[in-house]
């Protein structure tokens, strides 16, 4: 799967849901705030996501904002 199939599906996608287009990686902090609104922790969240480490605070953060 390239990087180009990724934008266009994603543009695709957004345009037959009548919804603004978001980065492929904006998916990956909703992804991070859900789970960790679900109580997986910071550890959990890090090995399915591939980052180096992820930042309880910021997440806390990101959690409270959306609430």
């Amino acid at each position: 799967m390239t990087k180009s199939f990724l934008h266009h599906e994603m543009s695709r996608g957004a345009s037959l849901a009548g919804v603004k287009r978001i980065r492929v990686h904006d998916l990956r902090h909703s992804y991070c705030i859900v789970t960790y609104q679900y109580g997986f922790s910071a550890v959990a969240i890090e090995n399915r996501v591939g980052h180096e480490s992820v930042d309880v605070r910021l997440l806390s953060t990101y959690c409270r904002k959306g609430k």
